[in-house]
């Protein structure tokens, strides 16, 4: 019973109670058999991890050396990119303004020569105008001219027709013609008429 009792209390008196010493050279053993390990591996595979070691740090010296190899190469033709770019920009740039100054001067020229054809179709037309009405005037005149000419060979044919009838008639009354009389100087009077209307 007191047996039972012991081994009861044995689990609870146990926690919180420091290590036996048992336990603590157990521990120092651990810890020395690791830096032996250390040791041993040092001697077994230490060659071999300077040699690693001296390789990752060329191999990290190299990386880095093409690394900014790498950047300054990506500067550079960047730097070279937007140089083209900006001396194609200002090139078209130029060009662009050149050709709208062309532009500007071909527009100006085409309106002045705009205005001048305006001008000269105005004087052309002022000078049709006046010709126009000279060529009417003078049409005019002439047809004023003609018509006094006819109207004054009109009324001499008939003043010379008139007389002629007169004298025929004085004639009449002086003495009575024949029939060959009367045809006679009914010919004569329409060979005057005929001749004086053409």
């Amino acid at each position: 019973m007191s047996n039972q009792q012991d081994n009861k209390k044995k689990p609870t008196e146990l926690v919180g109670l420091r290590p036996s010493t048992a336990q603590t050279q157990g521990l120092d053993d651990g810890d020395s058999t690791s830096s032996n390990l250390d040791k041993i591996r040092s001697i077994l595979f230490g060659n071999q991890i300077r040699d690693f070691e001296g390789r990752f740090s060329k191999l990290d010296e190299r990386l880095g050396k093409e690394l900014t190899d790498l950047r300054d190469e990506l500067r550079r033709r960047s730097d070279s990119l937007e140089g083209y770019v900006r001396q194609e920009i200002e090139a078209l740039s130029a060009r662009l303004t050149n050709e709208y100054s062309e532009r500007t001067e071909a527009v100006k020229e085409l309106a002045g020569n705009l205005e001048n054809l305006n001008k000269a179709m105005e004087k052309r037309t002022r000078q049709l105008d006046e010709e126009l009405s000279k060529s009417q005037r003078e049409l005019r005149q002439q047809l004023l001219e003609q018509s006094k000419s006819f109207n004054e060979k009109l009324r001499s044919n008939h003043e010379e027709l008139a007389r002629v009838i007169e004298e025929e008639v004085a004639q009449l009354r002086s003495g009575k013609v024949d029939r060959a009389g009367l045809a006679k100087l009914l010919t004569d009077l329409a060979v005057r008429l005929n001749s004086g209307q053409s």
